[in-house]
């Protein structure tokens, strides 16, 4: 529901749309940048959801502390280990540390497991 069109070379004040849980840090300022990472983030959210029955903490109140249970935690056992840690990885507060594309958030639910075998 927050999807947008922009025409070429248009210039439109935008409000923030934030969904607490699935929104990462910099979408909460005007100065946060954006990019592939940020919808990621939303998109592990919203695996992690499925995985976990409940949503994220918000990356407002992780960033000043409070507990988030990792996804490698909540669907261990039951999910594969792949797809945990790129969810975990997908919702990281720090942009840097996310996949940068969709391609890489794929590689990575698809990547061997270091820890099998």
């Amino acid at each position: 529901g927050a999807s947008r069109a922009h025409g070429q070379g248009a210039t439109t004040a935008l409000t923030s749309i934030i969904t607490a849980g699935y929104s990462p840090f910099e979408q909460y300022g005007a100065s946060g940048r954006q990019g592939p990472w940020t919808d990621l983030y939303a998109l592990a959210g919203t695996l992690y959801r499925v995985i976990a029955g409940s949503k994220p903490t918000d990356a407002i109140a992780r960033q000043q502390g409070a507990e988030h249970v990792p996804a490698s935690v909540a669907g261990a056992g039951r999910y594969s280990q792949q797809l945990l840690r790129a969810i975990d990885q997908g919702l990281a507060l720090d942009p840097a540390a996310r996949p940068q594309s969709a391609a890489a958030f794929r590689a990575l639910i698809e990547s061997a497991d270091p820890d099998a075998g």
